[in-house]
C-alpha cells in the first residue's frame, strides 16, 4: 500500500510526523469529512443547567434554571456525568482542550503570575499564553489533507502576543486575543448580553459560507457567559421575576444570573436549530462543555463541595454533552473524561490518519460514543499549585481513577481519598482505611507531576526555620522542598520507610534515593526475568493491543512503553504500565513495541491489520 508524507511548513510542526494514505480504497478518508462544533461556556457550574447530569442524582441539575436547548441536545445525544474540565479556572482549561494536554505538562496552571503573599509557600511562576510551539487541534485539523476550514469566536483569553493569538494556532476566522471584559458591556440589562448573538450570528455565517463553499468545518464558539459580570436580556429577566412562569428555586436564587443562563442557552439553540435547517445534523457534531465549574458567589454547585478554582468536584466536574452521527442519542455515561480527551477525539472522528503530536495526555472517547468498550489507559490528573481570592483554596493537585480521587494539600501536607461514587460531596476521607491504594495513587501522580516537571509550590523562607541544607517547617530532619517533590509531605516522618526497602526516608534523603521505590529490588530485574512476566497479545492486531502480566509483576518497573514503525519513527510513547493501547489510528503494516525498566528492554514485533 503506497503512502506519503506530507511537508512540515513550520517548526512548529517539529513534534508533528503527518502520514496518510493516498489509496482511494481506504474506506475512512473515502468517507465525507465531519463538521465540529464546540460549545465551550464561561464558569457554567455542573447542576447549572436543566439537564440532569447524573440520571440518579435529582439535584445534578438546576431547580431554578431552564436550559430548552441543552435539554434537545442531550436527548439527541450522550450525557457524560463525570465529565472534568482541565482546570478549575479558564484560561488552562481552555489551552488544554485545545492541545490536548494537561494544564500540569503545558505549565499552564493558572489565569495570571500574582503570587499570594504572607502564605506559607510562594506559587510558581508559569505560562499564562499558550505556547505558540505548541499544535492544536485547529492546526491538526488544517495540517490533515482534509481541507477543514476553522474558526473560533469569543472568549480566548490565551494571550496577547501575535504567537498566542488564534489566528497562529490554526483559526481562519476569530475575533482575535479576547479576554473577559470583551463580553461586559457595562450593566445587567442589555439587548445583547454577553454578546452571545453577535457570536452566534458570526458562527451560523460561518457554517453558512463553509457550507456554500463545500468544504468541511471546525468552529468553536466560546461563549463570555456565564462568567461575571452578569448582563441579561430585560424580557428573561422579567420571566424570572414571575413564580407563575419560573418557580424560584431552594438552591438556585437569582434571578439575573438565571436569566443569563437562559439567554445563553437562546444563543444555542438558534445555532442548533441553523445546523438542522442546513441539513448537517448527519454530518455534524456538537461537543458541549464548560471551561470549569459554577462560581461560588454567584451559583451554588451542590451536592458538590465548592466551585471555581478549587480542585473539588465542583471547581472541575462541568456538564459535558457529545451529539453527532452513530453518537447513542438520549444516552448516559459514566466514565471519568476530561476536556484534553477533545483533541485526540476529533482527530479520530476525522477519519484522517495523520498522528498526533506526541505527548499527548488525551484519550479519544470514541469508543464511548458508539456504545463499545473502553478503557482509560492513565488517571486523569489536575494539578493546581495556587491561592486565590479564597481563602480555602491551596496549593493542591488531584488524581482521577475511575470513580476514586487523590487529593494532596501541599500547605497541610496531607491526603485525602474519596469514593466518588458514593460520597459525591467528597465529605469522607478514606485515605486512612486503604492505606495501600493511596499509596499506590500518590505515587502515580507523584511521577507523573516528576514526568511532565510540573512546577511545584516552594516555600516561603518568612514563615519557615532553617534547617541544615534546607527548610524543614515541621522539624523532622527533612528538607520540605524533598518532602513537597516527592509527595512525601507531613504524611510521612524520617524515621519512616514507605517502600519497606529497610531505608528510612532520612536515609533515602541524604542517598538521594526513592522513598516510594525499592530500588535494589528493581536492580535485581534482569532480561530473561522481565522477557518471562509480559506479554503482549493479539498479534496481529487491529484496535488494541493488550499487556498483561505474570507472576504478581510490579508493574511500576515498567518506565517505559513506545512504539516505532519499521522506518524508526516514534507512533506511541507513554511512561509506566498501561494494560490496553489503542492503535485504532496506527496504519497496517509491521511495527516494534519496546518495554523499558531498569534499562532491559523487551522489542517485539507486532502486526496491525
Amino acid at each position: 500500500m503506497n503512502f506519503q508524507k506530507t511537508k512540515i511548513r513550520s517548526s512548529k510542526f517539529k513534534n508533528l510526523v503527518i502520514i496518510f494514505f493516498a489509496t482511494i480504497g481506504n474506506s475512512i478518508i473515502a468517507q465525507t469529512p465531519p463538521n465540529f462544533v464546540i460549545v465551550v461556556l464561561d464558569d457554567q457550574g455542573w447542576t447549572g443547567t436543566s439537564v440532569q447530569m447524573d440520571g440518579s442524582i435529582e439535584e445534578s441539575k438546576s431547580d431554578f434554571h431552564i436550559t430548552a436547548a441543552l435539554e434537545s441536545l442531550a436527548l439527541k445525544g450522550m450525557t457524560f456525568s463525570q465529565g472534568y474540565a482541565p482546570a478549575p479556572k479558564c484560561s488552562p482549561s481552555r489551552a488544554s482542550i485545545l492541545i490536548g494536554k494537561s494544564p500540569a505538562r503545558n505549565n499552564f496552571t493558572n489565569t495570571d503570575n500574582a503570587i499570594a503573599t504572607n502564605k506559607i509557600l510562594i506559587e510558581p511562576t508559569i505560562q499564562t499564553a499558550i505556547d505558540g510551539e505548541e499544535i492544536t487541534y485547529a492546526e491538526w485539523l488544517k495540517s490533515s489533507g482534509l481541507n477543514y476550514r476553522t474558526a473560533h469566536y469569543g472568549k480566548w483569553h490565551q494571550g496577547n502576543s501575535i504567537a498566542s493569538s488564534p489566528v497562529s494556532n490554526g483559526f481562519d476566522f476569530s475575533d482575535g486575543s479576547t479576554g473577559n471584559n470583551d463580553g461586559n458591556q457595562g450593566g445587567i440589562v442589555q439587548a445583547d448580553p454577553k454578546k452571545i448573538f453577535e457570536l452566534t450570528n458570526k458562527s451560523i455565517q460561518f457554517i453558512r459560507d463553509a457550507v456554500t463553499d463545500g468544504v468541511p468545518f471546525a468552529l468553536q464558539i466560546s461563549h463570555y457567559a456565564v462568567h461575571s459580570d452578569v448582563e441579561a436580556k430585560q424580557s428573561t429577566i422579567n420571566l424570572y421575576n414571575d413564580v407563575s412562569q419560573r418557580p424560584l428555586g431552594i438552591r438556585h436564587t437569582n434571578v439575573e444570573y438565571a436569566a443569563m443562563t437562559e439567554d445563553t442557552d437562546d444563543g444555542i439553540e438558534l445555532l442548533l436549530t441553523e445546523i438542522t435547517n442546513l441539513g448537517l445534523d448527519s454530518t455534524t457534531y456538537i461537543i458541549f462543555v464548560s471551561d470549569n465549574g459554577g462560581q461560588l458567589n454567584l451559583t451554588d454547585n451542590l451536592p458538590l463541595s465548592f466551585g471555581k478554582s478549587f480542585i473539588r468536584e465542583g471547581g472541575i466536574r462541568v456538564p459535558f454533552i457529545v451529539k453527532g452521527p452513530n453518537v447513542l442519542q438520549n444516552s448516559r455515561n459514566t466514565e471519568a473524561i476530561v476536556g484534553y480527551d477533545l483533541f485526540p477525539t476529533i482527530a479520530e472522528l476525522s477519519g484522517s490518519t495523520a498522528l498526533l503530536p506526541l505527548n499527548i495526555d488525551g484519550q479519544s472517547i470514541v469508543p464511548l460514543l458508539t456504545g463499545n468498550s473502553f478503557t482509560r489507559e492513565k488517571p486523569i490528573y489536575f494539578h493546581s499549585p495556587h491561592y486565590d481570592n479564597n481563602q480555602n483554596k491551596k496549593p493542591s493537585s488531584a488524581l482521577i481513577d475511575g470513580t476514586n480521587k487523590l487529593m494532596v494539600n501541599y500547605e497541610t501536607g496531607t491526603f485525602e481519598l474519596f469514593d466518588l461514587s458514593a460520597d459525591i460531596g467528597e465529605s469522607k476521607d478514606l485515605s486512612d482505611i486503604q492505606v495501600n491504594y493511596t499509596r499506590e495513587l500518590t505515587i502515580q501522580l507523584r511521577d507523573y507531576l516528576k514526568e511532565v516537571n510540573a512546577s511545584m509550590p516552594t516555600l516561603d523562607p518568612s514563615h519557615v526555620r532553617f534547617y541544615g541544607t534546607g527548610f524543614d517547617i515541621d522539624s523532622d530532619g527533612l528538607d520540605d522542598l524533598w518532602e513537597l517533590k516527592e509527595l512525601l509531605s507531613y504524611a510521612f516522618g524520617p524515621n519512616d520507610d514507605p517502600d519497606n526497602d529497610g531505608k528510612n526516608n532520612l536515609e533515602e534523603y541524604t542517598n538521594g534515593t526513592d522513598p516510594y521505590v525499592d530500588e535494589e529490588a528493581l536492580n535485581d530485574l534482569d532480561f530473561i526475568n522481565l522477557e518471562s512476566l509480559i506479554s503482549i497479545y493479539p498479534n496481529p492486531a487491529k484496535k488494541m493491543i493488550k499487556l498483561s502480566v505474570k507472576n504478581n509483576f510490579n508493574t511500576s518497573k515498567i518506565s517505559d512503553i513506545r512504539i516505532y514503525s519499521t522506518m524508526f519513527k516514534l507512533v506511541y510513547n507513554t511512561k509506566g504500565f498501561v494494560k490496553e493501547i489503542n492503535i485504532n489510528r496506527l496504519s497496517k503494516g509491521i511495527y516494534f513495541i519496546e518495554l523499558t525498566a531498569n534499562n532491559y528492554q523487551i522489542i517485539k514485533k507486532i502486526v496491525v491489520e
